[in-house]
């Protein structure tokens, strides 16, 4: 983290099946978020705040069970919030802030024990 990486996040993280934790934050990613990763059932942990993503928050993060820590915040991160994400059970912190995300707060998220 806290480094000077620019240019899109790898591709090679979407094959990446057994990767636990993300930790890219603050640097200079950009590209569409979502198609960062693909569903990596032990992935716990996920934090690329700070960084210049743009696109949508994809519902296949839903599909992340294990996933207790995912904070996204300070990109450019548009649409609305997947009602996907009220499907991970495991989730502790969630970041989103300083996006552009519009739209409601989806009534699923209220499932999650924060």
């Amino acid at each position: 983290n806290g480094n000077n990486f620019t240019g899109p996040l790898p591709d090679c993280l979407r094959n990446c099946s057994e990767l636990f934790r993300v930790r890219l934050e603050r640097n200079h990613f950009s590209g569409d978020i979502s198609k960062a990763f693909g569903v990596h059932p032990s992935l716990n942990f996920i934090d690329l705040s700070d960084n210049e993503l743009s696109g949508v928050i994809s519902p296949e993060w839903g599909e992340c069970k294990n996933l207790t820590y995912l904070h996204i915040a300070e990109n450019r991160i548009l649409g609305e919030i997947p009602v996907e994400l009220g499907r991970m059970v495991q989730l502790r912190d969630l970041s989103l802030s300083s996006n552009e995300l519009k739209g409601h707060i989806p009534a699923e998220l209220g499932n999650l024990s924060f």
